[in-house]
């Protein structure tokens, strides 16, 4: 019986395992992860500190599901080596495992900088579940009253909405460029983000980075380049991941940011494939969920025996930021591009020479999946921008 291995259970892993069973109800599908539980939804986790955290209200699947697809889950196993002259791999417990098919979706680990201090109790990352755990623990039993997140990404800010929502905890984002969300928002959008911020309490430091994490043995307080010192009881770094090619590299496994793959998912070995984060395809690395779970479904089928053809998808973020649905899509900052503004709390298309190339919806963003379908169609709006025409009605 032919087997695939799949290394890695985010949502590229478990897609990629759902769209290879629908094909073959026969083969022997195995998804090894270093994680201790179930698949689950890893973008939700930041919402679980400061809050009762259940795993399973976060599992892709209920446990039986698996069992009843006949797909066999391997917990607590990262992969050491892959021998792709073999066919084989050998994981962190010694076993060595055969394949037919692999498929490499093992995903990311977050980018710690070399900060001063970053090995201090009190400093955490936010990537798997454990992470809440030890965050959670660590608030109760710590007494923690002054949290800082260094990151103004979207993990960060998902992170420091989560304490301020379920505690009386100060809270403190420091982000070393200008203006937060640079990739998701254009600067009016950011404005308005940091105004939401600061109306709920959320102290934040721009324009400058940290230059060391300060304490004894346990964190307490963090010091930007500028000299400004800032209590911290914790801190949480939110500062990207990097995609997991290790394991690939020592493999020669072609690789540079993420693996690299074509538009089937292949890597430079013909039975090997790779998807989502850990995954490199032309010259990008979304790492975000949609991208993810488009790639597993390719990977799957082609693993499966079919061909499928991945194509590069808008990409698009969808994020509850203090208590504010926002929404983008495309390119936000084409400083060529014609910007129409619409009603909202801040509503904005993007278009070149007609074409709508990018949007931005924060509160009512139920528009959102039609405006990231019109890019991608690539829907000409031309006559309805000359005619002044409200295309947020329209789209």
């Amino acid at each position: 019986m032919k087997k695939i291995i799949i290394v890695g259970s985010g949502i590229a892993g478990v897609t990629a395992a759902e769209n290879i069973r629908k094909i073959n109800r026969d083969v022997e599908i195995s998804i090894i992860t270093d994680e201790k539980f179930y698949p689950y939804s890893r973008i939700k986790l930041s919402k679980y500190i400061c809050r009762p955290f259940n795993i399973e209200e976060l599992y892709l699947h209920k446990g039986d599901w698996y069992k009843e697809q006949n797909i066999k889950v391997v917990l607590s196993r990262e992969l050491n080596k892959i021998i792709p002259e073999e066919n084989s791999i050998v994981l962190s417990s010694g076993e060595k495992i055969t394949y037919d098919k692999l498929i490499l979706a093992n995903g990311s680990s977050s980018f710690v900088p070399p900060i001063r201090g970053n090995e201090l109790n009190g400093v955490f990352t936010v990537r798997k579940a454990e992470d809440i755990n030890k965050i959670n623990n660590y608030i109760n039993e710590m007494k923690v009253k002054n949290v800082t997140v260094i990151g103004g990404g979207l993990l960060g800010i998902e992170a420091a909405w989560s304490i301020r929502e379920n505690s009386n905890i100060n809270i403190n984002i420091i982000e070393a460029l200008p203006r937060l969300l640079p990739r998701q928002l254009d600067e009016e959008g950011s404005q308005i983000l940091e105004n939401i911020v600061n109306e709920n309490n959320i102290t934040l430091y721009k324009a400058y980075g940290v230059k060391e994490i300060s304490g004894n043995s346990h964190v307490e307080k963090v010091i930007l380049e500028n000299g400004n010192e800032v209590i911290s009881d914790l801190v949480i770094i939110s500062a990207g991941v990097r995609s997991n090619i290790k394991a690939a590299l020592d493999s020669k496994i072609n690789a540079n940011r993420g693996i690299i793959v074509d538009d089937r998912m292949r890597t430079n070995y013909d039975n090997i494939y790779a998807a989502g984060d850990v995954a490199e395809f032309s010259g990008n690395v979304w790492g975000i969920w949609p991208v993810a779970m488009e790639q597993g479904k390719v990977a799957g089928i082609n693993s499966a025996g079919i061909e499928a053809h991945y194509n590069e998808i808008t990409p698009s973020n969808l994020l509850q930021v203090m208590g504010v649905s926002v929404f983008s899509a495309g390119t936000i900052n084409d400083k060529d591009a014609q910007a129409v503004k619409y009603d909202g709390i801040y509503s904005k298309l993007f278009f070149k020479e007609g074409l709508i190339i990018g949007g931005i919806v924060m509160g009512d963003t139920k528009k959102g999946f039609k405006i990231k379908t019109a890019i991608e169609q690539r829907r000409n709006f031309s006559k309805e921008l000359l005619n002044n025409v409200d295309i947020m009605k329209i789209i």
